[in-house]
């Protein structure tokens, strides 16, 4: 039995869909301008994936907060980078100061979802904390089982789909204040929490005994080490596309597993895939994707639980980088996505191409 299944009984049944005039009539516009980033091979990629996340933070205490997403899309046998944001000159800044010679473009709205044709299947998984948002998920700069490498190189294998099919997989965030990190009225707050692991365990209950751990300090530290950080409300979630309910559910089982594995941090935190079994909540999720909403449906946090235990389903800077970054060829061999081979600016005549060769794609040299 595969991890999916064991966490989620009722991935056990059939979640595909099969795809209706109901269901397209369901692809809505994006609420904001879309945009496609075409990564240049030679960039700083995941490295500067931070720096992406602190040039959108803004507290909320000086307005309302804006809505951004990142999106991986896979059709027609390319992966492209999108974003939407509701001020598209500040991603175009970021990118072209950060992630130089890579090239943003305004996209078609009708060309930001995935095409869906009556009698093909659509399958969705939304991700939740399995803990309390204090417990950081596994990420390049933890104390305990860090990240090493470009985690794209397993995950977008498994989004570029064979032919016929298409995938989306989309993270959505909104800044959220400091507060989250001090937690409700109820409970201890993050401090506490990892004031509770320096001290160590009870263990035993004939002679109960105090144990400590290098590990548990190690996991109190990446607790302690998210106060201060940007940090944003955040919905994951995957669609896959495909001309059997078979095709649909391994594409996104295969996704919804690689997400749960590799950023599972041994504190307890992880992501927790959930199938959309319901026809209204795969509905909802392919209205809410297509728009850019923030939150599918009865994901949203509620006021009274928030008030009382924290703000759940936040994120920060360093856990967002490793789900969604712009890549480099440096790190990631990945023939499929759209990159971007031409090099531009000082040093470059204006009409000079990177193109890698047929032979050079054949033998992996990118």
């Amino acid at each position: 039995m595969s991890l999916f299944s064991r966490l989620n009984p009722l991935s056990n049944n059939s979640f595909a869909h099969k795809i209706t005039d109901r269901y397209q009539q369901a692809v809505g516009i994006p609420n904001l301008p879309v945009l496609h980033i075409r990564p240049f091979r030679d960039t700083p990629g995941i490295d500067a994936g931070t720096t992406l996340f602190r040039d959108l933070y803004r507290d909320p205490k000086h307005g309302t907060p804006p809505t951004y997403s990142f999106s991986l899309l896979y059709e027609e046998r390319s992966v492209r980078v999108l974003m939407s944001s509701p001020e598209p000159e500040r991603i175009r800044g970021h990118v072209s100061g950060t992630y130089p010679n890579s090239t943003v473009n305004d996209v078609d709205p009708a060309d930001a979802f995935p095409t869906m044709h009556d009698g093909e299947y659509v399958a969705g998984i939304r991700f939740d904390l399995e803990e309390d948002c204090c417990f950081p998920l596994r990420h390049q700069g933890s104390k305990v089982d860090p990240l090493s490498g470009d985690p794209y190189t397993s995950l977008l294998p498994k989004v570029a789909a064979t032919d016929g099919e298409r995938v989306i997989v989309q993270l959505t965030f909104e800044p959220v204040g400091d507060s989250w990190f001090r937690r409700g009225k109820v409970g201890s707050t993050s401090d506490e929490v990892a004031d509770a692991m320096q001290d160590g365990r009870l263990v035993g209950e004939i002679n109960p005994h105090v144990v400590e751990s290098k590990r548990d300090r190690h996991i109190a530290t990446d607790i302690q080490n998210q106060r201060g950080r940007p940090a944003f409300h955040a919905s994951l979630r995957v669609l896959a596309v495909g001309p059997t309910a078979e095709a649909a559910e391994t594409r996104a089982q295969s996704i919804g597993e690689f997400f749960t594995t590799t950023f599972s941090h041994p504190g307890g935190q992880s992501l927790v895939p959930t199938p959309l079994t319901s026809s209204e909540a795969i509905q909802n999720a392919i209205e809410a994707i297509s728009t850019r909403d923030l939150w599918l449906h009865g994901q949203q946090p509620g006021r009274a639980r928030s008030w009382l235990t924290g703000t759940q389903s936040v994120l920060t800077d360093q856990e967002l980088a490793v789900l969604v970054h712009i890549p480099t060829q440096n790190d990631v061999h990945a023939p499929d996505l759209d990159w971007n081979r031409m090099q531009s600016g000082p040093g470059a005549p204006a009409d000079s191409t990177q193109h890698a060769t047929e032979t050079e794609e054949q033998d992996g040299a990118w």
